[in-house]
């Protein structure tokens, strides 16, 4: 089996969704290579919201076309706390990559989750018996190009217009249940 990686990123368009980006390892380096070259001088990253029709149009179709499958992730509560979905949906994630033979998880960083999703994972990754072999990592965009995947992906299945550009990669559509942490701080790995 051909090494694999994920690439995660959300998306709050339409309630809470996560998108994983699975990339064969041999594939990398030429996303990458990609991605940098539809990155403008100045930029330091792919964005969608800030890129004008035209560029959303030709990152999405260039995306659209790279060696990737997209897992999608929708919280089936839009009225919960934003930490439940993205925990419930990280904890899905892990599932599936575990299903799938896969070790190793990259996340968008944002510094008010890290916490809530170190925790999630420590919880799912202990509970599959992956705790000791499962790696995660949480990375800014702008320092992991590949993280650029996942945004556009995630940018595009809320748009009309986009999703059709995006949906030859969406592998799978799952609907997570969300249950409330209930207050529960993060604990320490």
């Amino acid at each position: 089996m051909l090494a694999r990686r994920i690439y995660v990123d959300e998306t709050k368009q339409q309630g809470f969704v996560l998108v994983a980006g699975v990339v064969v390892a041999s594939d990398q380096d030429d996303i990458r290579r990609t991605l940098r070259e539809l990155t403008k001088p100045g930029q330091n990253r792919i964005h969608m919201r800030n890129e004008n029709d035209a560029r959303k149009r030709q990152i999405a179709d260039a995306v659209g076309r790279m060696p990737v499958t997209a897992w999608v992730y929708k919280s089936s509560d839009r009225g919960c706390a934003e930490k439940d979905a993205r925990a419930a949906c990280m904890r899905r994630v892990v599932e599936d990559a575990v299903a799938e033979g896969i070790d190793h998880l990259v996340i968008e960083q944002d510094d008010s989750m890290v916490g809530w999703d170190s925790q999630a994972l420590i919880d799912a990754t202990r509970d599959l018996g992956v705790r000791e072999t499962f790696r995660w990592e949480h990375n800014r965009a702008r320092t992991e190009t590949l993280l650029s995947v996942p945004d556009v992906i995630a940018w595009c299945y809320g748009k009309s217009g986009y999703h059709s550009r995006i949906a030859p990669l969406v592998a799978k559509e799952v609907p997570v249940l969300t249950a409330p942490t209930l207050g529960r701080r993060p604990r320490r790995r």
